[in-house]
């Protein structure tokens, strides 16, 4: 099943730790900069209008790397059955 979702992360703010997904997702950034910090050290940032495909069973985890507020229009692909 597919679950799209948009996430505010106010400056400084992002998720509290990593979580588990299994499947892919599809991230855009509509507004600011979002870091993407994979389970094993692993991380990415993208800037407004980048997206990215991330395709993993791994945990991750979203957070502002930016000044001011950051949004992400995402989508999340679960295998079925999960």
């Amino acid at each position: 099943s597919m679950t799209p979702f948009i996430a505010v992360y106010e400056e400084g703010g992002g998720m509290s730790e990593p979580t588990p997904y299994e499947g892919e997702a599809f991230v855009f950034v509509l507004d600011g900069r979002i870091g993407v910090e994979f389970e094993g050290g692993e991380s990415i940032v993208l800037e407004e209008g980048d997206t990215a495909y991330i395709r993993t069973t791994s945990r991750r985890a979203y957070r502002n790397a930016g000044e001011g507020p950051a949004r992400l229009l995402g989508v999340i692909a679960r295998p079925a059955g999960a």
